[in-house]
C-alpha cells in the first residue's frame, strides 16, 4: 500500500513512517524542501514528495495514486 504521511519528519510522523515501512508499506513524505530531519526517514521504500502544506499544487501531486493518508503536518507560520 502507498500511504501519504504529511508531517513524517515530525515527532509523531517519523514513527509513524517508520511503522509502515516495517509492515511493508511505501511510504510518500510530504516534507518542504531540504528538511533538516529528512534523514531520519530516509531509505528504501521511503519517496519524498517535497512541498508545503500550503501549496496545493504539491498536495495534489503528493496525494496522487496514494492509498492511505496519515495528516500529521502543522502549519506553524
Amino acid at each position: 500500500m502507498l500511504v501519504l504521511v504529511t508531517g513524517a519528519t515530525g515527532r509523531i510522523g517519523h514513527q509513524i513512517t517508520r511503522a509502515l515501512v516495517a509492515a511493508g508499506h511505501t511510504v510518500r513524505a510530504l516534507a518542504g524542501p531540504d528538511h533538516p530531519l529528512a534523514g531520519r526517514i530516509a531509505g528504501p521504500n521511503v519517496e519524498f514528495a517535497p512541498g508545503r502544506l500550503l501549496d496545493i499544487e504539491a498536495i495534489n501531486a503528493a496525494a496522487k495514486g496514494v492509498d492511505a493518508v496519515f495528516h500529521l503536518a502543522a502549519g506553524l507560520g
